[in-house]
């Protein structure tokens, strides 16, 4: 018997006992979401993981933190997919989840910001610098966000710990790099 077929099984005999909507459900539909994920059954991960996603709205409201660790699972499912467009708009929904949850200033916000700052700028530097079509303005777009990103980071840093914090590497660093690689296409 395989894991997907027990996390099944068990996800089958929990909705037994339950109702559909029940935050019980959240952990197994995740490991579901996961194995299938391992499966290459990307289509099928991204609807449990956005059921799960949909349990957490029922249950916590739309803007509830407890449904972070899904919208980076949605993410990779539609990276996988080749939905890069639907990957950016999760990206851009954790970020108001994460500011509404902790506060657009709070230094709790950091490591999203950091994150999310990476995020687009390696985003940005999948679209080759001479790309035909609407292209260019989307790597455009990609570049000022995560630039944007790290320089809030950097703010609230200053704000909080002084100038010469050296918590101030992270998205310093992060900047630089995304500044360079959206005016030289090279990652190195």
């Amino acid at each position: 018997m395989s894991i997907a077929s027990i996390v099944e099984r068990g996800i089958r005999i929990l909705e037994a006992k339950t109702n559909p909507f029940d935050n019980i459900l959240i952990k197994g539909l995740m490991a579901k979401g996961i194995s299938q994920m391992q499966l290459s059954s990307f289509i099928d991960a991204e609807d449990t993981f956005r059921r799960a996603q949909h349990i957490t709205h029922r249950q916590l409201g739309v803007y509830n933190q407890t449904q972070l660790p899904i919208i980076s699972f949605v993410t990779a499912t539609n990276i996988r997919q080749g939905k890069t467009f639907s990957a950016d708009q999760q990206q851009r929904f954790r970020l108001k989840v994460a500011e509404l949850n902790f506060g657009p200033e709070s230094t709790d916000i950091l490591p999203t910001l950091v994150v999310l700052g990476s995020y687009f700028s390696t985003r940005g530097g999948t679209i080759p610098l001479g790309a035909a079509t609407e292209r260019p303005l989307e790597r455009e777009i990609l570049f000022k966000d995560a630039i944007n990103l790290y320089a809030r980071a950097i703010k609230i840093i200053e704000i909080n710990y002084g100038t010469n914090d050296l918590r101030l590497l992270s998205p310093l660093r992060g900047m630089a790099n995304a500044k360079m690689l959206q005016m030289t296409q090279r990652k190195q």
